[in-house]
């Protein structure tokens, strides 16, 4: 992994330091360009930017109901599904005045 990060760049190879350059096809083939395009995952809206806003308010809330955390999104079962993995990570708790908040130990 570590030749791959610090050798083997597409942009700068440094073959001369590299440890298997005898091995190396894609130096044999003459360092052919790549199609591969790095995919990169839109943020707003993606149901790990939804769990973050939720994360974010019980931070600076000690808890929030349902409705209030609704109110932070647009879409209420995005919401839902959100509070459902976070209490299954358990990364929030649901306390019984229906109430969510941080666990005790991520509380500040």
């Amino acid at each position: 992994m570590e030749i791959g990060a610090l050798l083997c760049t597409s942009r700068n190879p440094r073959c001369e330091a590299c440890p298997v350059q005898k091995q190396c096809l894609w130096r044999a083939n003459g360092y052919p360009e790549t199609s591969f395009e790095k995919k990169k995952q839109e943020w707003h809206g993606t149901d790990r930017k939804c769990r973050g806003t939720i994360v974010q308010a019980l931070r600076e809330n000690s808890s929030l109901t349902e409705s209030e955390l609704k109110r932070l999104w647009e879409n209420d079962s995005q919401v839902e599904k959100a509070l459902q993995s976070l209490l299954k990570d358990k990364l929030i708790s649901k306390n019984e005045s229906e109430s969510y908040s941080l666990p005790r130990e991520f509380a500040r």
